[in-house]
């Protein structure tokens, strides 16, 4: 079961950073506009994606340490890499979807449209 809800919690990462889900908070940033709410947007976004491909790489070397070591689970005695391994593909694809919202971001601040809006709508 817990090898299950890790990767449920993994497969649900790129989705909700498309969705642009992850908790903002713009009470700062409201009254300045929906330009510094789309820079900061941006940064936002460059910072979670590079955590975030960090995060990728660590896991990857931690994968090959599970491989190596042979390291099984308590009961059911299946090798624990491999749900490291599902979850680095997953990894790898919301490290993808990072990559992409960075663009995104960038591209639409660079046509001036407004992506954030001052009522907190998409």
């Amino acid at each position: 079961m817990e090898t299950f809800i890790g990767l449920s919690v993994f497969a649900f990462m790129p989705f909700c950073q498309l969705k642009r889900g992850h908790v903002g908070v713009d009470l700062f940033m409201t009254p300045l506009g929906n330009h510094a709410m789309n820079i900061t947007q941006l940064l936002g976004d460059i910072v979670v994606g590079g955590l975030f491909i960090l995060l990728t790489w660590r896991h990857a070397l931690g994968t090959l340490d599970k491989y190596e070591s042979n390291e099984t689970s308590f009961i059911l005695g299946f090798p624990i890499w491999w749900g490291f391994a599902v979850a680095i593909v997953l990894m790898i694809a919301t490290s993808i979807v990072c990559l992409f919202t960075i663009w995104r971001d960038i591209r639409d601040l660079g046509a001036n449209r407004v992506y954030v809006s001052e009522a907190g709508g998409h």
